[in-house]
């Protein structure tokens, strides 16, 4: 029935008109190309929301097995039964919709904050309320929900065909940047006390040649050279645990993107295992639309896989980086090891 409606429509005309790519993209669809059409269709659907670019938007996406979003687009132009263009091809659209109801289930995502972004396998589907279900093809299912000033949250879903699944997101506000800027400030007056009794008596079998200091006067060694280091030491732990910090945060978008990828290369893939069309041992995998879908699905597995090498790389460095802190150094010893003795060999002991 699809392929009656892209019949209905023909000719040449200027692409500079919408109506003038939709019977541009009609055809490539003729000739096999679904996914130049759907680009075409796209095209006219971005310069008017019409019915008719919205179905043919929909037929495209079917042929090439986006399931969810040709249902999104099918069901936007059944929306306005009074277009002349929708009810003479109602038919066709309601047959189409019958097969692509048994790929797809349905997401119902809800939480806050208001205005929150909502992206479904990467693609923009509205902000935070959503007032409608979101289509999607059975599987695993990415679900991106962000916000200026608050931590975002992807989340993997599995959609059944059929089946309806809610989700709901909770973003978390970003702790305030003035708490942590403060806490380096206290290591110079913490370094400038006055030295203990107790340590001062410790130190004076050394210091027995030394003219004693007046009354009420702390030694003026005490003072001039404790403070440089600990200066020192407060921006070699400041450089350091900032480049940890931006390793680590790089690891962690790196590795958001593999995930979106895999779990797009794996919802490709089953729906290329799932249209008895397509056929790796066929040319062109079954047709043209076949081959778009394996090779969309092959560059995501790629992305994927390296998003997760560069993501060990980078944890590997934030790891090194923290390791090396200068300002660990007063630290207790991390590794400590000693002979046992003559024949129990050497002892080490961990602490983290």
């Amino acid at each position: 029935m699809a392929a009656a409606v892209v019949a209905a429509l023909g000719g040449t005309v200027q692409a500079a008109d919408p109506d003038a790519l939709i019977k541009q993209g009609v055809e490539l669809r003729r000739k096999g190309d679904d996914e130049g059409a759907l680009r075409l269709f796209e095209q006219a659907y971005a310069i008017r929301k019409s019915p008719l670019a919205a179905a043919q938007v929909g037929f495209a996406e079917q042929a090439l097995g986006s399931w969810g979003q040709a249902d999104q687009r099918l069901r936007e132009a059944l929306a306005s039964p009074g277009d002349p263009w929708i009810s003479k091809h109602r038919g066709a659209i309601e047959e189409s919709l019958k097969t692509i109801s048994r790929h797809i289930g349905h997401i119902e995502i809800s939480g806050s904050p208001a205005g929150a972004e909502v992206r479904v396998d990467g693609e923009l589907v509205g902000r935070l309320p959503l007032d409608r279900v979101i289509s999607a093809t059975g599987g695993n299912v990415a679900v991106e929900v962000r916000a200026s000033g608050f931590l975002p949250i992807l989340r993997a879903t599995s959609v059944s065909p059929g089946q309806l699944t809610r989700e709901r997101f909770q973003l978390q506000p970003l702790a305030p940047q003035g708490a942590v800027a403060a806490e380096p400030e206290r290591a110079p007056a913490t370094a400038s006390r006055a030295p203990a009794a107790g340590a001062v008596a410790a130190r004076k079998p050394a210091d027995e040649g030394a003219t004693a200091a007046p009354a009420g006067q702390p030694p003026a060694m005490t003072q001039t050279t404790s403070v440089p280091q600990t200066d020192q030491a407060g921006e070699g732990r400041g450089s350091h645990r900032a480049l940890a910090l931006g390793a680590a945060g790089l690891a962690a978008a790196t590795l958001a993107v593999a995930i979106v990828e895999h779990l797009s290369w794996q919802n490709k893939a089953h729906t290329f295992n799932d249209n008895a069309a397509c056929d790796n041992l066929l040319p062109q995998k079954g047709g043209s639309g076949c081959q778009g879908l394996y090779d969309a699905g092959q560059r995501a597995r790629t992305i994927a896989f390296v998003g997760y090498g560069v993501t060990a790389g980078l944890v590997a460095t934030a790891t090194v980086l923290f390791l090396t802190d200068p300002g660990r150094r007063g630290e207790p010893q991390s590794v400590a090891c000693a002979p046992l003795g003559a024949t129990a060999g050497l002892g080490c002991w961990f602490r983290f």
